[in-house]
């Protein structure tokens, strides 16, 4: 449930959340339909190293509403945690997106989020 309130372009754009945070483990964020498709982040859980390291795999998928499927080949998003202080260094680097407008729309997406989540977190 928090996920939802924090993740994505627009603050509460996401109506499902699905995590199984275990190294195989999927994740399939689902977002509110728009006209005749909806946008569905899916991927698998690849490393996690509590309080250090998260790795996942990152595919969008356009679901229509005949049924059709569009996928993006899969990217990878690596996140480190590192202690300063009293805080916590969050790095995240998103790679393997070859398409300019894929790398501009995910950079705007994860920027979005994180001011969602400083929000949400204050």
């Amino acid at each position: 449930d928090a996920v939802l309130k924090w993740f994505g372009q627009d603050a509460g754009a996401m109506i499902a959340a699905d995590i199984d945070l275990k190294v195989g483990g999927k994740w399939r964020f689902v977002m509110n339909q728009k006209e005749a498709a909806r946008g569905v982040l899916q991927g698998e859980y690849l490393v996690i190293e509590p309080d250090e390291r998260l790795e996942f795999s990152w595919r969008y998928v356009t679901e229509y509403a005949d049924g059709r499927m569009e996928e993006t080949m899969d990217s990878r998003v690596v996140i480190t945690f590192t202690p300063k202080g009293e805080t916590t260094l969050l790095k995240l680097r998103h790679e393997g997106i070859n398409a300019e407008e894929g790398r501009t729309g995910v950079g705007h997406g994860w920027g979005a989020s994180f001011a969602h989540l400083g929000e949400w977190l204050s």
